[in-house]
């Protein structure tokens, strides 16, 4: 299942463990905030194979992050089911562990690997060597961080290394984020702005 959290209780309509519920359970939660909508029925929590049906279609860059498994033939397996159709190419795999990263790329040279900020290494010099070794490598850096110094988006363009922010949280955000260099901008809602 496609899931940022451990629990559901934030944005669903009853609170369960991912790690231990079944599918169909976790399908049938709904999304709390579509209550008295007519997408309450409708949307739901999509599974990894869903998710790859639906990027092939619309054909557009994704970021599978990975997280909160428990043996590495896990993450073959994530990485896998997105080769199985065809989109390595679109897909940039995500994780704060530079031996995860290693892993993905040694599954997968067409695809793009991301290193979270958050992860066991913080410093931007060391991130950036990394992401020269592995190859077809971003950096994905806290906004604040990147605002509050801004020669990270030039170390990085010097690099050849990619440079996404997260989390834009409007749209004054996302265009002054826009406009230093970086690679891309992650963002909670879609921006206004037309580009």
């Amino acid at each position: 299942m496609i899931w940022h959290d451990n629990q559901t209780d934030r944005l669903l309509d009853h609170s369960l463990e991912l790690r231990t519920s079944t599918y169909e359970d976790l399908k049938s939660l709904r999304f709390s905030g579509f209550k008295n909508t007519p997408y309450y029925d409708v949307v739901k929590l999509s599974s990894l194979n869903e998710w790859c049906q639906f990027i092939a279609k619309v054909n557009r860059p994704f970021y599978p992050e990975i997280k909160r498994f428990e043996t590495i033939d896990q993450v073959t397996q994530i990485v896998k089911t997105i080769q199985s159709y065809g989109l390595s190419h679109l897909a940039t795999f995500q994780n704060g562990v530079y031996s995860v990263l290693e892993h993905v790329r040694s599954l997968d040279s067409k695809c793009r690997v991301g290193y979270l900020q958050f992860g066991e290494d913080n410093n931007i010099d060391s991130a950036i060597k990394q992401m020269q070794t592995l190859g077809n490598g971003v950096l994905l850096w806290q906004i604040d961080t990147v605002s509050q110094d801004p020669s990270i988006v030039q170390k990085c363009i010097d690099a050849d290394v990619g440079l996404s922010v997260w989390t834009a949280e409007n749209d004054r955000n996302f265009l002054k984020t826009l406009k230093t260099g970086t690679t891309s901008v992650m963002c909670n809602n879609y921006p206004v702005q037309a580009f």
